[in-house]
């Protein structure tokens, strides 16, 4: 990457060194000069590497940068700030390989031409960064403006066209034609013989990269296993290949032509039972028949422009297939290709015949990755199922698996009860602390996107007696839920005395009510916040309490911010009904975290949807619980019977909350 900065008064030869086997010639960028016209009219900054031009009258300034012709058709990118100051201007902001002129339009929009794929109104006094991505081979020309990519202009560089001329007479200089980067505003500007000649604006440090523009050429490629079927040769796949399988490895292959012979293109692709599918763009350089080709075995359908033109989806050895469709000079069309190898040899090439050329394999350069093509990333907990119940010092494996995003993937295994478990895919682990297990894979891809997946598991004591565990909750800041303090292996209980210390700068409990165990037989309980985090409750009966269910339900309110989290440490006593001993307690404690990113339906923070939150629903339409809007699953602003349906049928899996 060479830098050119615009303020430089002399004319200056940077020496531009091609990498070896690009097959360029090494030579110099011409010369780059600033070239004020009139005095007054025109400044430069050293120290904040800035020009501003004021033109409202003949005269101005300008860049100059001249690519060289041996280098004309080399990818390269051009990246400035650029303030507009005036908003009646008329002039170029940059012209490009005498086919990309940005054009301030007659006051502050910023268009392009000759196609005028752009416009974009810009604020008057504001910085902006503006990226250039050319591409000369394939005549593109990709405009982005704050990083968000706003146009594409299409063509052919304009040799024919006199985009500048300076009449002054401080300078003759004569801008024009393939290799040009131009920036600035000359003197009698003229295009088709309109004058661009008005306005004020500034430029700040002014970048130009050489080279191909990275990640911009090939096809996206999604890997998947299928379930294990045979095909005999000449008989079509099981339908419903793709719809059923699992996606286990992505990347962009710049061309297609691939020979696995008995292997596969990954350790983690099934040497036999695989498929792939590529999608993204493809570039047809001059308008006419083209003739698409595939090598495959096994199947293989190609659809270019959204139109079927190869479909074999059988078994067989490998075989040529041919189809052709019109295509339009200097335009991108779709193009997708997919594949399944049943068994053996593994094969899949696709050349091309344009008109008036030579089958060859499809260069990389005439291929993208279509703009949102990489699927989002997924993570999914395959092992151990959701709600399991082990016992403690059992041996439990865990494996995870993910799909979409950019691979290499990371793995990270997080329990809200005993902290980071491991990394990987998958593990073995018998040490979890008995209780309720809250268990998080996240999955982070080379794009730095994360996905997560959660199970709760429960982890049931060897040693005998009466287990105490309080449920962690995950909820919005200043939204309302409760949590259950679980007993399992009651028996004959008469009294529990319990006290729960948490952060009341976190939570505040609202109140406290009966659980299931202490309505199956007769008890009073009573309760009151002892002191700031300090919660007592009193739990009494003369029939004696026996069994496992929910024996207290706390309802709180979230008061703290989101990354908030307190441990809610649990302390009980316990006595027989009858002979008034004390029982043996196990307790575990619960925690509640406030997060931002509540799953939609997920109305009493357990972090999944069940049909509790459905009941949940119908209670704050009635008016028994406060409207909680994360209910409000279709969005209508209020929670009714309608959301309670659908936040059962999630529940179900009948259908997805989005």
């Amino acid at each position: 990457m060479k830098k050119i900065i615009v303020f430089i008064v002399c004319i200056a030869l940077i020496p531009l060194i091609m990498p070896s086997g690009t097959g360029q010639m090494q030579e110099s960028i011409g010369s780059h000069d600033w070239h004020p016209q009139k005095n007054g009219e025109s400044t430069y900054d050293i120290t904040q590497e800035t020009i501003c031009i004021n033109s409202m009258n003949s005269g101005g300034a300008w860049a100059e940068f001249y690519r060289g012709v041996y280098n004309s058709n080399l990818d390269y990118t051009v990246e400035f700030d650029f303030k507009l100051l005036d908003q009646n201007t008329h002039w170029f902001v940059l012209y490009s390989d005498g086919f990309l002129f940005l054009v301030v339009d007659w006051g502050t929009n910023l268009r392009n031409y000759p196609s005028a794929t752009l416009s974009f109104n810009l604020e008057i006094d504001r910085w902006y960064a503006i990226r250039m991505e050319a591409q000369p081979t394939k005549g593109t020309y990709d405009i982005y403006i704050d990083g968000t990519k706003q146009a594409t202009a299409t063509g052919v560089t304009r040799p024919d066209v006199e985009p500048y001329h300076n009449s002054s007479s401080y300078s003759s200089s004569y801008i024009d034609g393939p290799g040009t980067i131009f920036i600035g505003d000359p003197d009698d500007t003229s295009y088709n013989g309109g004058t661009y000649n008005r306005g004020s604006g500034c430029w700040k440090t002014i970048d130009i990269t050489y080279g191909a523009i990275t990640g911009s050429e090939g096809l996206f490629g999604e890997y998947m296993n299928f379930q294990p079927f045979t095909t005999a040769v000449g008989q079509k796949a099981p339908s419903g290949l793709f719809e059923t399988a699992s996606v286990v490895f992505t990347r962009t292959d710049p061309v297609i032509d691939f020979a696995w012979e008995y292997g596969s293109p990954d350790s983690v692709v099934n040497v036999d039972n695989f498929g792939a599918r590529w999608t993204g763009e493809i570039y047809a350089p001059v308008t006419g028949t083209y003739t698409f080709i595939v090598w495959s075995d096994d199947g293989n359908r190609l659809y270019v422009d959204n139109t079927i033109i190869i479909d074999d989806w059988t078994d067989h050895p490998p075989t040529r297939f041919d189809g052709t469709i019109d295509l339009t000079g200097g335009h991108w069309y779709p193009i997708t290709l997919t594949f399944f190898e049943d068994a053996d040899h593994a094969t899949i090439v696709l050349y091309w015949k344009p008109p008036g050329g030579q089958e060859e394999l499809i260069p990389s350069h005439n291929l993208r990755p279509s703009s949102g093509t990489i699927p989002d990333l997924t993570a999914i907990i395959t092992t151990p199922s959701d709600n399991s119940i082990y016992q403690e010092g059992d041996s439990i494996n865990f494996a995870g698996s993910a799909s979409g995003g950019i691979q290499p993937y990371s793995y990270t295994w997080v329990s809200t009860q005993d902290g980071q478990l491991s990394t990987g895919t998958g593990f073995s682990l018998g040490t979890l602390n008995p209780g309720t297990h809250l268990i998080t894979l996240t999955v982070t891809d080379a794009g730095a996107q994360s996905a997560t997946d959660q199970i709760t598991l429960t982890i049931t004591p060897s040693t005998t007696g009466t287990i105490l565990h309080i449920e962690d909750r995950t909820i919005a800041s200043g939204t309302e839920s409760q949590t259950k303090i679980m007993c399992t292996n009651a028996n004959n209980i008469g009294d529990f005395g319990i006290d729960i210390t948490y952060d009341p700068s976190v939570i505040e409990i609202l109140d406290v009510y009966k659980g299931a165990l202490q309505n199956i037989v007769s008890t009073t309980q009573d309760w009151n916040i002892l002191s700031p985090g300090t919660l007592r409750i009193g739990i009494i009966t003369s029939q004696g309490i026996t069994g496992d269910g929910s024996l207290v339900h706390i309802r709180f309110k979230a008061i703290g911010s989101s990354g908030d989290f307190t441990t809610l440490t649990l302390d009980a006593t316990a006595h027989d009904a009858n002979t008034f001993t004390a029982k043996t307690l196990l307790t575990y404690n619960g925690q509640i975290t406030i997060s931002s990113q509540i799953p939609i339906g997920d109305g009493n923070g357990d972090g999944k949807v069940t049909w509790l939150d459905a009941l949940l629903a119908l209670r704050m339409y009635v008016g028994k619980e406060p409207v909680n809007l994360i209910l409000d699953v279709n969005h209508d602003g209020e929670v009714t019977p309608v959301d309670a349906t659908m936040i059962l049928k999630a529940s179900l899996g009948k259908i997805i909350l989005t």
